[in-house]
């Protein structure tokens, strides 16, 4: 059979020794997007790290989620603090609470807390705390607040708890002298020492009072006063001192006195101050009336 190619075509096919075969290359057909992600609420829970000297204070609930709560209980537990009185003001809308065994405050509710998106979304728990009178604990009482693990069907409990310290300012004043026995006719000085043994510095207005003594067995003349303090008040048997002057933990302030005995005969002196007590969440919340007297 004779061949119909071309001569030129022949040739080529000899020079190859072999036909060019076409290739088909078939492309997979893409798979559709996974759509099984899971959208769940995200509790958190935020408020101040310091409440010094007592006060007000407020825990803010908020869901930081993809959806709404779904209905299932929620939990907040706040912490009774070790000393000190924590109250609680006016529950949010369909909360309530209960005290457990141990003191701790108990809140819960059903309610749906939705995505946040402005402050009307957030649920809001007010407290006082009012520091102790009697107690000046170190370091300072503390109360956390913690969200149940899994309280509306959340799952992430990273962001469940807050806690916040309750430091306070406490001062204590100690009276001491340059001399052991005062003698007759010669000065001696008297140290009128007032500290703040708290763990917070004081705040607003301080008052200390010192007591004069008899002023027939002596003379009694100030020395040295700290800067920031003023006679304020001056009765027939106290001298009283205020300041705005912040006093920090363990920092003091010395009033110094002169007193000269000018009786002759036996008898007994007394030297003595106090701290006037202020309304909690002044200066000195922790603080009563405290005297320090010094007998001869």
């Amino acid at each position: 059979m004779t061949s119909q190619l071309p001569a030129s075509t022949r040739r080529k096919v000899l020079a190859t020794g072999a036909w060019a075969t076409p290739v088909l290359v078939l492309a997979a057909p893409a798979l559709p997007a996974s759509a099984s992600t899971t959208l769940v609420p995200d509790l958190t829970v935020s408020g101040p790290p310091v409440v010094a000297n007592g006060g007000a204070f407020t825990y803010e609930l908020r869901n930081v989620g993809d959806v709404p709560t779904d209905g299932s209980p929620i939990t907040f537990t706040v912490s009774k603090p070790d000393s000190g009185t924590l109250t609680v003001g006016t529950l949010p809308a369909g909360w309530s609470s209960t005290t457990d065994a141990d003191g701790n405050i108990v809140f819960s509710s059903t309610a749906v807390v939705n995505v946040y998106a402005s402050p009307a979304d957030a649920v809001m728990f007010p407290f006082t705390f009012t520091p102790s009178t009697t107690t000046t604990p170190s370091p300072a009482p503390t109360v956390t607040g913690i969200i149940s693990a899994g309280s509306g069907g959340e799952s992430d409990g990273t962001n469940n708890a807050i806690t916040t310290s309750l430091p306070a300012a406490d001062l204590t004043v100690k009276v001491t002298s340059s001399s052991p026995t005062p003698e007759f006719n010669v000065p001696i000085d008297m140290f009128y020492t007032f500290t703040n043994v708290g763990t917070a510095a004081t705040t607003g207005q301080v008052t200390f009072r010192i007591r004069i003594p008899p002023i027939g067995l002596g003379t009694f003349t100030a020395t040295a006063i700290p800067p920031g303090f003023t006679l304020t008040t001056t009765t027939g048997s106290y001298y009283f001192f205020t300041s705005d002057q912040v006093l920090q933990p363990d920092e003091s302030v010395t009033f110094t006195y002169s007193y000269t005995n000018t009786y002759g005969g036996t008898g007994i002196v007394s030297f003595s101050a106090i701290v006037v007590p202020h309304p909690v969440g002044s200066s000195e919340p922790t603080t009563t009336a405290q005297a320090s007297p010094l007998r001869w």
